[in-house]
This record gives C-alpha cells, structure tokens and sequence, in this order.
C-alpha cells in the first residue's frame, strides 16, 4: 500500500507542478521586461546627458565669443579715451559689459560641468 500512495503522489500533484511552472514561467517573463525597462531608461538616461552636454558645450563657446568680443570693446575704449576721443565713462561701461560677459562664460562652463557629472553617471560612475 506505501508503494501505491508514493506512486500515485505525483499523479495527483500534477496540476500543482504545471501551476508553479507556469508561475514560474511569469516571474520570468516579469523578470525580463523589468530588466528591458530599465535598459530603455538607462539608454534615455545616457541620452539626454550627451545631448545635454552638447548643448551646454554651444552655449560655453557662444559665451568665450561674447568675452573676447567685449574684451576687444574694452581695449578700444581704452584706447580711445587715452587719446581724448570719449569720456571714461565709456570705459567703464566696456569693463563692466566684459565682466558680465566673464560671469555668464563662468556660468556656463559651471552648466558643462555638470551636464559632464550627470553623463558620467549616468553611464553608471559613481563618487567614491
């Protein structure tokens, strides 16, 4: 009789086994998209920093023009009121138009700079 009941075990838990198969087979299933998810997310992630380092990389290149345009500005109103053709007034204009174009360059490369953190952890550094 103990062989009949071991034999018969397993016939009467069929549907038991096929069950935590098929529950297993789902947390798989559940496993992998969760696991795809993530990987789009990371890949958006990784993205959306180049592309944010790039554009921050325009915006320190439109700022650097903007210093050495104003600084040009500086040394000709310099120049022309050493020779008596403007008030000085006009040269302190030029100095403080440099110094904000200096503070906006300034900034802008602190904007780069982080857009470099996000990128570099994005594509998954770390501080130690």
């Amino acid at each position: 009789m103990e062989r009949r009941r071991n034999v018969a075990q397993p016939l009467f838990q069929g549907g038991k086994l096929a069950a935590q198969v098929d529950v297993a087979d789902a947390n798989t299933k559940e496993a992998v998209a969760l696991y795809r998810q993530s990987i789009l997310v990371a890949f958006k992630e990784v993205n959306d920093a180049l592309v944010d380092v790039v554009q921050r990389r325009s915006e320190v290149d439109a700022t650097v023009a903007g210093v050495k345009s104003n600084r040009d500005v500086l040394r000709l109103s310099e120049l022309r009121y050493r020779y008596g053709a403007t008030p000085y007034l006009q040269v302190l204009d030029a100095q403080r138009s440099l110094l904000d174009a200096q503070r906006k360059e300034v900034t802008a490369r602190a904007a780069w700079y982080v857009a470099y953190i996000r990128l570099y952890k994005a594509l998954g550094g770390g501080w130690r």
